[in-house]
């Protein structure tokens, strides 16, 4: 008898049985096959376009809050130098106002006391400004204060303060004295000053004249308020005295004086002219 043959369907089901056995176990693709060269190339570009768009839209970004927050900071330091500057200076003639007076007045006495100078207060007030006021206008007035506050500053010397103490009266601090009489030409100085007529807008000449009261340091004391009171004691005898004059703090016997000038009077002496 002939071996039996092998049959063919269990031949063929074996064969279809191996090839899906190796199908199952080949290795899966990490990566895309490639296309064309061209086009990847293409997408590379793309990518990296995309990619430097994002960062420069995040730099344009950051640049901007970096800018506003600068402009926030510069904003912020010059509003806290106005608060500053309003605190210690007066508004209307950009003076130093009471409350840098008392530094001033400080820094001017620890001065003399290194140097074993001597310093004058000086307590103006100007005669008749009301008279002005009701006559003209405080705008006229405003412009007047202005105008006689820049007189008197250009009189003074570099080493010298002039503070507003609000209305029509001002505190000039004459520093760096050699001598007891050396304030004597400044102060002469500031009458002439504020004497000068001056033309407002609507074409009025307007002339004032200042009483002045002067305390002197060390001889009068070295303490700021005491030498203000007395100057301010003085300036009052000068207006007693008829005005238009200064007069030192009879508190110093030997030192009291009153200036050569004709006493002023107490309604301003103005004329209205038309300015050409």
């Amino acid at each position: 008898m002939s071996s039996p043959s092998s049959c063919p369907s269990v031949t063929a089901h074996e064969q279809r049985r191996q090839a899906m056995l190796r199908l199952s176990t080949a290795p899966l693709p990490l990566r895309p096959p490639l296309g064309r060269p061209g086009m990847n190339l293409v997408n590379l570009l793309l990518a990296f376009t995309g990619l430097l768009a994002a960062c420069l839209v995040w730099a344009l970004l950051r640049l901007r809050q970096q800018t506003v927050l600068v402009k926030r900071l510069v904003l912020l330091n010059e509003r806290q130098k106005l608060l500053e500057y309003t605190a210690h200076y007066d508004p209307l003639t950009r003076l130093p106002n009471r409350w840098l007076l008392a530094e001033r007045m400080q820094q001017s006495l620890r001065h003399l006391q290194r140097r074993g100078t001597s310093l004058a207060v000086a307590f103006i007030d100007l005669d008749g400004f009301k008279a002005v006021n009701d006559q003209y206008g405080h705008m006229q007035g405003d412009e007047l204060l202005q105008t006689v506050a820049q007189c008197m500053q250009a009189t003074l010397r570099d080493s010298d303060t002039l503070v507003r103490l609000g209305g029509d009266e001002f505190i000039a601090i004459i520093d760096d004295l050699q001598h007891q009489q050396a304030y004597h030409p400044v102060l002469e100085r500031l009458l002439r000053a504020i004497a000068e007529p001056v033309r407002v807008k609507d074409g009025s000449l307007i002339q004032l004249s200042a009483s002045i009261g002067v305390a002197l340091a060390p001889q009068h004391g070295d303490q700021t308020e005491l030498l203000i009171s007395k100057a301010d004691a003085a300036m009052y005898e000068a207006k007693r005295a008829g005005k238009n004059r200064y007069i030192v703090s009879d508190d110093y016997p030997g030192l009291e004086d009153s200036s050569p000038s004709q006493p002023g009077c107490e309604q301003a002496s103005a004329t209205t002219t038309t300015n050409r």
